[in-house]
């Protein structure tokens, strides 16, 4: 698998409109087959840190295109970026070439890692730790039901 070098992706979340605008965006001149992803994915299995460095290299800016985009936050997309490198790292024994390609597989764990840590850091109700905020909580939970009771 010939190496690319690291691409960065821009600050400005706009600058990734699409992933397709990502994708196309400075396409080496020679595409890379899907045999050579799945070889680099069972390298990585065998513990090949190498081959997880190719990896990223290629891989790195879609997978934090895409964690910045749900996020909305750069340095919480690093974050989820190293994530799902380690992430494959430790999985990647389980990749079956028989479910999609590589990149389809590294991008459902960008995009649920992201879409977690968005989740986990966005409270839905206010934490009943004391009376007044039961109360809330309760208001809350209440005008909910009113609202779907209206549908």
């Amino acid at each position: 698998m010939s190496t690319h070098p690291p691409r960065t992706v821009p600050e400005d979340p706009a600058a990734c409109a699409t992933l397709g605008d990502l994708l196309y965006r400075d396409t080496p001149k020679q595409r890379i087959p899907e045999s050579a992803w799945v070889a680099q994915v069972r390298a990585i299995a065998t513990q090949d840190a190498k081959a997880l460095r190719t990896l990223f290299d290629i891989a790195h800016p879609l997978v934090s295109c895409v964690a910045r985009r749900i996020t909305q936050d750069g340095e919480t997309a690093e974050e989820v970026t190293s994530e799902v490198f380690y992430e494959i790292w430790l999985r990647a024994a389980d990749f079956d070439p028989a479910q999609g390609p590589v990149i389809g597989w590294i991008m459902n764990l960008a995009r649920a890692r992201a879409i977690d840590r968005v989740q986990r850091h966005t409270p839905e109700y206010p934490q009943p730790n004391n009376v007044q905020n039961r109360r809330s909580v309760a208001n809350t939970a209440e005008q909910h039901i009113d609202g779907e009771d209206r549908l």
